[in-house]
């Protein structure tokens, strides 16, 4: 899928991970880009299960930023035509996807 989308998060392991894995089930094609404001005990968490969805392109950013000001300083890994935005506990569901990018 053509489309890259940032996922802000800080301390939110299990929300992380239920996202993560929504989109591993639909083997989904697009970007994620995890924007990871977390303390350092649940950062290392989330790389611990960032790894495991060897089927997702994940890229996984530490920040310290408050999510639009990182968001904004990392646009330049959007390797999609399409790029959207959303909370670690929310969904993009990807015929929405598909019907936005149409």
């Amino acid at each position: 899928m053509d489309i890259s989308i940032f996922i802000p998060t800080k301390n939110r392991i299990f929300y992380l991970k239920r996202t993560l894995n929504y989109y591993s089930h639909l083997r989904f094609e697009g970007q994620i880009i995890v924007l990871d404001g977390s303390d350092e005990i649940n950062l290392k968490k989330n790389l611990n299960i960032i790894r495991n969805f060897k089927n997702l392109n994940i890229n996984h950013i530490e920040t310290s930023y408050l999510p639009l000001i990182a968001i904004k300083d990392n646009l330049n890994l959007i390797k999609k035509n399409y790029c959207s935005f959303m909370g670690d506990d929310d969904y993009l569901i990807p015929s929405g996807i598909k019907k936005s990018i149409n």
